[in-house]
């Protein structure tokens, strides 16, 4: 599930600033694997699920999925897993067109695809038209598919309602005086879309493909719209592993990016599969960094550091440690680039398999 703007500095469970807004999403993080050094390839929500579909994060020059990437050859996580026998599913709640979002599933090979328009109206929001979609309907929606899904599934789920402008939930989970483009709008929203979560996972929780399911839960981007977050934090964002049979909770520091998600499903499933993109497994990381970037600048996060270039300048640099701050950051500056540059390559050359 990849939420819109759930930005970890409102999650208590990640930022301890007790805005209250977040209980059930607080519940999970704190009974499964909850991985504080997660960071989104970039700013915009497009790229977040181009990068947690393919691992291929935005590049500099290239164009997007579903504006034109998806003329080269990149890993398809739906055929893989249709190999494999899984019945694979795609939703938004925004409408089944946007952001080209219908041609993203196609070519990241999903059998099925669905949107607003297919899920019916379960709570009365008096009147009010959402553009970005209702997340309690589409996340309900989501569980009548499952349910009806031929096993083993997997599901893919971008939610949209914390997207501005904030629409009014009403039916008594508004917990601050609202407004559209307000930070408390945004909260009574993100209150909304925790609420939803957790009316999900209890609907979840009583189907009987329930103790057999792992769900992931992330954010398309972090969201500094009221807030002022500087470098590495502002591309920091939640991510937490929950299947209570399986795993127990754990706080886990490896750094990873949304470009580690299809290889880290792949590797939960047992699945062999060579997914050859930038990212790996977060179960298997030896070289822990984040890419990360935008339209005009390309970074790299590690433990030690981090690091923003244009391609033809350094243009932030900070080393967490004084001793030997240049050397690393030389080394870091190295790598990013030649990352950027052999990733890049592979691409237009049509290398990345499957």
């Amino acid at each position: 599930m990849l939420m819109e703007s759930w930005s970890p500095f409102y999650i208590d469970s990640f930022g301890n600033n007790n805005f209250g807004v977040t209980p059930n999403f607080d519940r999970l993080a704190n009974n499964g694997l909850q991985f504080t050094n997660f960071y989104a390839v970039g700013q915009r929500s497009i790229e977040g699920i181009q990068a947690s579909l393919t691992g291929v994060p935005l590049l500099i020059g290239l164009p997007n999925l579903g504006f034109g990437l998806e003329a080269s050859n990149f890993p398809k996580i739906g055929n893989i897993l249709r190999e494999k026998g899984y019945e694979t599913i795609f939703m938004q709640s925004s409408r089944r067109r946007s952001f080209r979002v219908d041609a993203i599933a196609r070519a990241t090979g999903f059998e099925y695809y669905y949107g607003m328009e297919d899920m019916p109206m379960l709570l009365d929001y008096s009147g009010q038209k959402s553009v970005f979609g209702w997340d309690y309907e589409s996340m309900i929606f989501l569980k009548s598919k499952l349910d009806g899904a031929k096993k083993p599934f997997f599901g893919f789920l971008f939610t949209g309602s914390t997207h501005t402008p904030y629409i009014r939930p009403g039916n008594g989970l508004e917990k601050f005086p609202h407004g559209e483009n307000s930070e408390n709008g945004f909260l009574n929203t993100l209150h909304y879309s925790d609420w939803s979560l957790g009316q999900f996972m209890k609907a979840a929780a009583a189907a009987p493909w329930f103790d057999d399911t792992i769900f992931i839960f992330t954010a398309d981007h972090n969201f500094d719209a009221f807030r002022t977050f500087q470098n590495p934090e502002r591309f920091h964002t939640p991510l937490v592993i929950y299947a209570p049979k399986l795993f127990k909770h754990q706080k886990v520091s490896t750094i990873g990016s949304q470009a580690d998600i299809a290889p880290t499903v792949l590797d939960l499933l047992g699945i062999k599969e060579s997914f050859t993109t930038l990212g790996v497994s977060l179960f298997q990381k030896n070289d822990e960094f984040a890419f990360v970037g935008d339209k005009n600048s390309i970074g790299i996060i590690t433990d030690r550091g981090y690091l923003y270039h244009s391609l033809g300048n350094r243009l932030e640099a900070r080393s967490f440690y004084g001793e030997n701050s240049d050397d690393y950051l030389n080394r870091m500056e190295k790598k990013l680039l030649a990352i950027d540059q052999v990733t890049y390559e592979m691409i237009v050359k049509n290398q990345l398999e499957r």
